[in-house]
């Protein structure tokens, strides 16, 4: 697998680093007007001395920082004093295109001046400059050297075929004439490349408008200021022009010609142009079939004209963001093409879209080469490969048959002599891993240049020997099992496969040698070895069998049990052994141990009465109980102090005995009209001789505590398995220990401090959740304690309010409070004034669209990341980063303020790959963080 990044190392051609990215960053123009596009939009600049009606130059460094600028007779250095020597330059400000700046090839400090003026006797010239002078502020050594004197007022320069070199391209008075003149490590070559595409229907390029290049340097178009516009085709590499098309002539508002500004879009399909008389913007889709049939007007240009032909708008240019900016004639705002890629009004001119304060934009912008010069780019495939596989290396950059020569090191002498290759596309076999520098180095006359990949050869893994699995025993449905994969070698980039077959990835893939999984039937698990799916290490042939007691469709009879073992927060099923009858389920709610749960069944359906222990001689607080009771008893320590959900299944038939039953006593209080009337008794203490199935005898060990059912429906509803046949019910309720539990009516005249009617959250606007409770009746009733399950699932207090204390009406009660996360669990508990307490079974609400409140970007970093935090009050928290071994690579205290909290956080000390970001506080789950080189 590569590394992500690429070093390119650059020698003795000094200016290809120097200007391959921010040239042309900087721009002066007009009377003292100037933008920078270091800024995004760009921004004015007011500092520059240049003031002209047209044509100017500008040349920048990589970090886009200027070096100098022209308007064909004057050059000002970075300072915007006049260059040493910079006066007297042979073009003229008035010449559409007075000026272009490029850097001579093989030097770090040369540059042309290519001018350019108004007449035609004039033609064409160059200056040099040398900017290792002066102190970097440059001077001027050589002056108006004549290359031709037949030239009109346009000038761009393309880009060589190999990159290094440059074509200047001028079109000749009168005539269809090219001309193109190399540039290269010797100089300017003022012999020219001349086509005359005369016969093949090109047209004169007389006097006024701009020529421009299209961004692959394969196309060339000009505006000449009757003629009308010319797109034709440029061989990079030979100089020579073909293929005219003759665009026609711009016509607005009952106005002819004024063509002058010209511009291709950023991905050479689409050509803009303006005519400076008749106002107007054009368009031309250059893939259609009939180009010059493809003209759409854009709209009219602003400028200081009050009636036509005075001049509006002017030159286009392309800048660095990929968009054209427009010049306005007499204005102090640029337009923009914001999207110049798309056809027809979607390109969204934006008027007045760019201040430039003092300044005040003419008829040019600075000419500048499109494309400047781009570094080449390596590719290899396959991008992720093993020790003794083989990867193919390619060079996608400029054209290399100019080149001298190439030459690859591929950073492995164990090779012999395959290390290098003198192939453009070449492969090498890595036969160990490790890490490499692969050179790819460039050779041409006065240029050299070497081009370093980083990658990264991965070491085959080696395939685990066996797997063992956690618990080793009482494994149910539902229960979550650790799998280890033993033995082998496993690289840390590499990664494990689990399957339930061989060579299978149903399971997934972990970094680590283990797996968590809840299990629901009988399994057999395998697992391989490969790096991230590529490097694979073979599988492990041979599995290992989990077996799980089986599941039947029926619910348990008298006496069945089943032993579990239970963590996490997800549903245990209890089956009996070995008939797979469902005895019931447990969520342990992140708490861990093993537990039996055995059923009791009464044939005869409800077979006695419960009362109030306080007072058994109170007749009128009897109820009837269902024909099914259940223990449910812990094996050793059950760790942890959370609540666990216990989920109890009864019949629709059993329910049909207790109705009867209740109407049998002639106990009017005793109401089992609906299901949400059956209620769950659960006796305080874990056995003894009290848990026989009679309720009256357990009240001398232990509290009775009656809890509502909160919901009711077909197993399947909670995913319970299987499905029983028939109708059949549950009853669910939360409880901190174990006893023995019978399922009964509910009686209206039930001694305890309260009668709760209802207890729901409802999402409000993220991230608030409101919670809502009401109680018929209160007795004594000192608060009312709300829990809040946090990320850790565990739970805390989230207010305590104080209730009624005694009414014989109904209380409403509410409370806002925030989400954790999208579900959100909550818990009432109620406390009487002698401290006794009721606590009620949680409900949930699911606020797809809650707040996050914390999060980390970028991430993936390279360096300096930055966390969004929101709190609700003022804190200090303790924020750590660690590895995914556990290990504190990062350790500080962070102020927190209340509201939204924004802080910077510098990875450069450490190393890249996976971390996870953690704050002291339960509210903000642990944030996994990915550092890049």
């Amino acid at each position: 697998r590569f590394s992500l990044y690429v070093t390119c190392l650059f020698s003795f051609f000094i200016s290809f680093s120097l200007f391959s990215q921010g040239f042309n960053n900087t721009w002066y123009f007009g009377t003292k007007a100037g933008i920078t596009f270091t800024t995004n939009p760009p921004t004015a600049l007011t500092d520059g001395q240049l003031s002209t009606s047209e044509g100017c130059g500008t040349i920048s460094n990589s970090s886009g920082a200027l070096l100098f600028y022209t308007d064909g007779r004057t050059v000002w250095d970075k300072s915007h004093g006049i260059m040493s020597n910079g006066g007297g330059l042979n073009g003229d400000a008035s010449a559409a295109q007075s000026s272009i700046i490029l850097p001579k090839p093989g030097s770090g400090s040369l540059f042309y001046v290519i001018t350019v003026g108004i007449s035609a006797s004039v033609g064409m010239q160059f200056s040099i400059v040398d900017m290792s002078q002066n102190g970097g502020l440059g001077k001027v050594i050589s002056k108006n050297t004549p290359i031709n004197t037949n030239l009109v007022e346009k000038v761009t320069a393309i880009k060589h075929s190999n990159g290094v070199y440059y074509w200047i391209i001028g079109h000749e008075s009168g005539s269809a004439k090219y001309h193109a003149y190399l540039v290269d490590c010797s100089g300017i070559n003022t012999t020219p490349v001349t086509s005359d595409l005369t016969s093949a229907g090109g047209i004169p390029a007389d006097t006024w408008g701009y020529l421009a290049a299209s961004p692959d340097a394969k196309k060339i178009a000009f505006a000449a200021q009757t003629s009308g516009i010319e797109l034709a085709d440029f061989n990079n590499s030979t100089g020579v022009f073909s293929n005219p098309i003759n665009l026609g002539k711009l016509t607005n508002a009952g106005v002819t010609g004024g063509h002058y500004g010209i511009s291709f879009s950023p991905n050479g399909k689409v050509l803009y142009a303006t005519s400076i008389t008749n106002w107007g913007l054009y368009q031309w889709d250059l893939t259609a079939t009939d180009i010059p049939g493809s003209q759409v007007f854009i709209d009219d240009l602003n400028g200081s004209a009050g009636s036509r032909p005075s001049y509006r708008g002017g030159a286009l240019m392309l800048g660095p963001d990929n968009k054209i900016y427009v010049c306005q004639t007499g204005q102090s705002f640029l337009s923009v093409i914001n999207n110049p890629n798309t056809l027809g009004t979607g390109c969204n001119l934006q008027k007045d879209a760019i201040n430039l304060g003092s300044g005040v934009c003419r008829l040019g912008l600075p000419t500048i080469i499109q494309p400047f010069l781009e570094p080449p780019v390596i590719t290899v495939n396959p991008i992720n490969f093993c020790e003794g596989n083989s990867a193919t290396f390619d060079y996608n950059g400029f054209d290399v048959s100019v080149l001298d020569s190439i030459k690859w090191v591929f950073d492995d002498p164990a090779s012999g002599t395959l290390n290098e290759s003198n192939l453009i596309s070449t492969s090498h076999t890595f036969n160990t891993g490790g890490t490499f520098n692969v050179k790819f180095i460039r050779f041409l006359n006065c240029f050299t240049d070497t081009v370093v990949k980083t990658i990264n050869v991965d070491k085959t893994p080696q395939i685990p020997t066996s797997i063992s699995y956690s618990p080793g025993t009482a494994i149910c449905s539902g229960t979550t099992i650790t799998l280890t994969a033993n033995g082998g070698t496993n690289p840390g980039v590499s990664e494990y496969v689990w399957g339930t077959t061989s060579g299978g990835s149903d399971l997934g893939s972990t970094t680590t040698n283990q797996l968590q999984y809840a299990i629901q039937d009988t399994t057999t698990f395998y697992v391989s070895v490969s790096d991230n799916g590529t490097c694979l290490g073979g599988s492990l042939p041979t599995g290992v069998k989990v077996t799980v007691p089986k599941k039947g469709n029926q619910l348990s009879n008298e006496g069945e049990s089943a032993t579990c073992y239970v963590s996490g927060n997800s549903l245990v099923h209890f089956y009996h052994v070995p008939s797979g009858r469902y005895i019931g389920s447990v969520n342990p709610q992140g708490r861990t141990g093993i537990l039996t749960m055995t059923s009791y069944v009464y044939n005869s359906g409800a077979t006695g009465s419960m009362y109030w222990c306080g007072d058994p001689s109170k007749l009128i607080y009897h109820t009837e109980y269902l024909g099914r009771r259940f223990t449910v008893k812990p094996t050793g320590t059950i760790t942890g102090s959370n609540n666990m959900l216990v989920y109890f299944p009864y019949t629709s038939s059993e329910i049909a005995n207790l109705y009867v039953s209740s109407i049998a006593n002639l106990n009017p209080n005793d109401d089992v009209s609906t299901i949400g009337n059956i209620h769950a008794t659960k006796f305080d203490g874990i056995g003894g001789a009290n848990e026989e199935g009679d309720p009256t005898t357990n009240c001398t060990g232990g509290t009775s505590v009656v809890l509502a059912q909160d919901n009711s429906g077909n197993l399947t509803s909670l995913s319970l398995t299987p499905t029983v046949i028939g109708t059949n019910y549950y009853t669910s309720f939360s409880v901190s220990d174990f006893s023995e539990f019978f399922l009964h009516g509910k009686n209206n005249l039930s001694p305890l401090p309260i009668d709760l009617l209802s207890f729901s959250a409802i999402c409000q606007e993220s991230p608030f959740i409101q919670l809502n409770w009401s109680t018929a009746t209160e007795e004594n009733v000192k608060q009312f304690i709300i829990q809040q399950l946090d990320i850790e699932n565990e739970w805390i207090t989230v207010e305590n309010v104080d209730a009624n204390g005694n009414s014989s009406t109904q209380q409403n009660y509410s409370l806002q409070t925030r989400a954790f996360s999208p579900t959100s669990y909550f818990k009432l508990i109620s406390v009487d004034f002698d401290g006794s307490t009721v606590e009620y079974p949680p409900v949930s609400v699911i606020c797809e669209n809650s707040k996050i409140d914390w999060t980390i970007y970028p991430n993936p970093s390279s360096g300096k990341t930055y966390i969004q935090l929101f709190s609700d009050c003022e804190a200090e928290y303790n924020l750590s980063i660690s590895a995914i071994n556990g290990k504190i690579v990062f350790d500080t205290f962070i102020s927190i303020y209340k509201g939204e909290n924004l802080i910077n956080i510098n990875l450069d000390n450490i190393a890249k790959g996976a971390y996870v970001v953690k704050v002291n506080n339960k509210q903000y789950a642990p944030i996994k963080l990915i550092k890049v080189e």
